[in-house]
């Protein structure tokens, strides 16, 4: 595995912790949903 996969592997876990802290914390809003779809899109 090169360097640059593990970079989008990290960003992905890094991106999924903050977006479980998010729905825990706040309501859905426009940010909150945007930041879901990079989520899900990170992971694909």
């Amino acid at each position: 595995m090169g360097l640059k996969e593990k970079i989008v592997w990290l960003l992905a876990i890094f991106l999924l912790g903050d977006s479980a802290l998010r729905a825990a914390r706040t309501n859905l809003t426009l940010g909150n949903a945007m930041m879901y779809g990079i989520t899900g899109a990170m992971w694909v």
